[in-house]
């Protein structure tokens, strides 16, 4: 049916006239119906009016019909709301209308077609039922399914959101489904429903029956298809089965048979079923069975499972990762302690590191006591003490001289690491400069060693240190020693000692003959 809706333009346009064909929507008396204004949405400005009076329809959600945007609401619908309404459209540069046909129908268990959704066609495997319209409605309960009126009993049956899914359907599943949902708004609850067709299309199946009875005329000459029930074989009587029968020219000049078995529709128990290709000549009679099979597909379910195996196997590995990341220092350790790889007597090192750190005779700070108690103190006693590594320490095992300068570069390159101290809070001379200097060399350019930076102070302004210490900073960071944990400051379990022994080389099981009496 069409209307004539009028567009009325501002002074700038000339005064058009269009014919619209008019959306038509169904529903049924005293439940929650809502209208959508077809098209465009965004841009305009949209309100609605009675096609008949022009009457603009209220906003207020006190009323039991209103308008809210784009969507025309009927909380609940009345069967005197049947009729013509107009969606108008404006925007700065243009308006136009459209008109809706909206029809109420009595409750009735017999659905009327015209409140019939889109036909669904369904096969023997699997078929889904969408609940039609059920997007325009924001507040809802669960979904309840029907056919022909009556609630859904059956296994074959599942409810998933705003769908129903029907394992294995068959001809019996044919008929109306209703969707029934409540609706809430401003504190009522309203009923909705819904209903569309379901039509059950089975496969259609082909059988060929072929024999070859003999050579030249034969005086018997049967070929056909029985079907096995009940541990009895009948004849084919079921109107779904259809029998074609040709003969077949050969070459030898055999005489040869083709009957072709046709099933329309294929039903979940006709897979149950027993088929017989028999043959009969004059000389006796010869069968074949066959069943019907269906060709396995990875269906839902299965689907389900891979991807739960999947998502399983990703959470395991994420887990997994996490444990290595944060237990990842004690395992190498671990490992270290239990199969101790690393055997450096063969390498030509003396010290197992090399401490370097920033000396001030001049001004004995807080923090100058400090440090030099963690590394004349602390560190011996738990490296070489507890770990049995050997350690060079100037002013221990280096005394200031005229070759002192020359033994220091002899121990760094004779180390398998150099612990660098960093401490900004204690100044330091070219001594310190050079004996960094050095380190680097062995550590970047001769590749001989590797460096360890434990820091003392939290330094954020690395401006003024040397490149090659950038470069060892950002590379693999530095290990801050916290000196108020004095508790756990000489533990081995401390976070501070497992990260410097995780770079310190491993042990061997016998300790160096220079600290074999600690």
């Amino acid at each position: 049916m069409e209307f004539w809706c009028f567009l009325a333009l501002s002074a700038l346009f000339i005064e058009s006239s269009s014919t619209i064909q008019a959306p038509h929507y169904n529903a049924m008396e005293n439940e929650a119906f809502i209208v959508l204004c077809p098209g465009r949405k965004t841009g305009f400005e949209i309100y609605w009016t009675y096609f008949n009076s022009n009457k603009s329809i209220t906003t207020s959600e006190k009323n039991r019909i209103y308008s809210s945007g784009a969507k025309l609401k009927f909380l609940p619908t009345s069967m005197k709301d049947s009729g013509i309404y107009t969606c108008i459209k404006k925007s700065p540069t243009l308006s136009y209308s459209i008109c809706v046909n909206i029809t109420i129908y009595p409750q009735s268990c017999v659905i009327p077609n015209d409140l019939l959704y889109k036909v669904i066609s369904g096969t023997f495997k699997k078929s889904m039922l969408h609940c039609p319209r059920i997007e325009y409605y924001d507040e809802i309960t669960h979904v309840d399914w029907f056919k022909n009126c009556k609630a859904l009993r059956g296994q074959h049956y599942f409810a998933k959101k705003d769908y129903l899914i029907i394992q294995n359907p068959t001809a019996a599943d044919t008929g109306d489904y209703t969707c029934k949902f409540i609706y809430g708004e401003n504190g009522f609850n309203f009923t909705v429903t819904a209903s569309r067709s379901f039509i059950f299309q089975g496969t259609n199946v082909n059988m060929s029956c072929k024999a070859c009875l003999g050579k030249g005329s034969q005086m018997i000459d049967q070929v056909g298809w029985c079907i096995k029930e009940k541990n009895s074989i009948n004849c084919i009587k079921n109107s779904r089965y259809h029998e074609e029968n040709k003969k077949i020219k050969s070459s030898n000049n055999l005489h040869c048979r083709d009957v072709t078995l046709r099933i329309a529709n294929l039903r979940k128990e006709d897979l149950s079923l027993e088929f017989y290709c028999w043959a009969l000549n004059e000389h006796g009679a010869k069968e074949h069975s066959v069943r019907i099979g269906i060709k396995k597909t990875i269906g839902q379910r299965s689907t389900y499972y891979i991807l739960a195996g999947f998502s399983t196997l990703l959470l395991l590995i994420i887990i997994l990762t996490v444990i290595l990341k944060v237990l990842w220092i004690d395992l190498i350790l671990l490992w270290r302690e239990i199969a101790r790889p690393y055997k450096f007597r063969n390498d030509g090192k003396l010290y197992d590191a090399y401490v370097i750190y920033p000396r001030n005779y001049k001004n004995r700070t807080e923090s100058v006591n400090s440090m030099e108690y963690f590394v004349h103190q602390i560190l011996p006693e738990v490296l070489e003490k507890k770990c049995g590594y050997s350690l060079c320490i100037y002013g221990r095992d280096l005394l200031p001289g005229e070759d002192a300068a020359s033994e220091m570069v002899k121990s760094i390159q004779k180390s398998r690491r150099q612990i660098i101290i960093l401490n900004p809070q204690v100044e330091h001379g070219e001594e310190f400069a050079y004996e960094q200097e050095i380190a680097l060399h062995c550590a970047l350019m001769q590749n001989d060693s590797k460096v360890i930076l434990i820091e003392m102070e939290t330094t954020d302004d690395t401006r003024e240190l040397p490149d090659s210490l950038k470069h060892i900073i950002k590379k693999q960071g530095t290990i801050e020693w916290k000196g108020d944990h004095v508790t756990k400051k000489r533990s081995l379990n401390s976070n501070f000692w497992k990260r410097v022994q995780y770079l310190m080389p491993a042990k061997s099981k016998s300790l160096d003959p220079l600290h074999s009496s600690i």
